[in-house]
């Protein structure tokens, strides 16, 4: 016999007793609205759900207690990716970086593993549910993973509690293709992660850092076309760190708010 609570939306707590010799009682639903989540030992089971409602199909953060085999049928609703590296880039040269950027690569076979900071979109915004057969639900631990430059730590730290913003003061969270920093009022669900941003050497948190963008597989995500048009009426091109291009090479470019070829 194993246990299992949660606290729902209004405040309830949900305790279960699972026991995967009982077909009846060998099965759990993971839902987006809990106010915290509370494993204390790993339960084997015979299906886990995760239902999650997705406001939209960018990027999102994904920190959960179970394995998900990442099989085709899972890549029709859902894209994967994983945390690689940090980069900064001082455009201007002044010896103070200008841009950061969090780089990220799909995955497209194996399983992503539990308790494991990921990235998830939804190729359609709703309500979906991501169910896994025969399956471990791991004891509930808050891991943080992190990268680095040479004068910056990136630390992604997950949490299976609601968290307020006195909770992620001067951190950020992944919205719209771009990790944004805090700001009073925000919140963030269970099941999820943020970025905290130290310099390395005296773990000062870096609040006044430049926007932090999000690349997958090289493409840079949440890229829009600057409304200002020229007077003479050319194409607007950036490249995929957002930056105005005025004679583009070989390459892929976003002209006009569309990602395009140019040979």
């Amino acid at each position: 016999m194993y246990n299992f609570e949660a606290v729902d939306a209004e405040g309830n707590t949900i305790g279960l007793q699972l026991d995967y010799d009982d077909d009846e009682n060998s099965t759990v639903t993971l839902l987006d609205t809990y106010r915290s989540l509370t494993v204390a030992q790993d339960i084997p089971l015979k299906q886990i759900s995760y239902v999650r409602n997705f406001g939209n199909t960018n990027w999102q953060s994904l920190y959960v207690p179970f394995e998900i085999p990442v099989t085709a049928a899972l890549l029709e609703d859902f894209e994967f990716a994983y945390i690689n590296g940090a980069k900064q880039y001082d455009d201007d040269d002044d010896g103070t970086p200008d841009r950061m950027t969090i780089e990220s690569f799909k995955v497209k076979s194996g399983t992503l593993r539990a308790n494991h900071p990921y990235l998830i979109r939804a190729k359609v915004k709703g309500e979906k549910t991501i169910t896994v057969n025969e399956a471990t639900l791991y004891a509930t631990t808050e891991n943080s993973v992190d990268c680095s430059t040479t004068s910056r730590l990136f630390t992604f730290q997950s949490s299976y509690s609601l968290l307020n913003y006195e909770d992620m003061v001067d951190c950020f969270l992944l919205g719209g293709g771009t990790w944004n920093l805090t700001a009073s009022g925000n919140t963030m669900k269970p099941m999820r992660f943020y970025l905290k941003v130290t310099s390395r050497g005296n773990s000062q948190v870096i609040a006044s850092a430049p926007t932090i963008r999000l690349q997958v597989d090289g493409e840079m995500t949440g890229i829009k076309a600057s409304p200002i048009s020229s007077p003479e009426g050319k194409d607007i091109i950036l490249d995929l760190q957002g930056r105005r291009v005025e004679h583009p090479e070989n390459g892929i470019y976003i002209i006009n708010g569309k990602k395009t070829i140019v040979r």
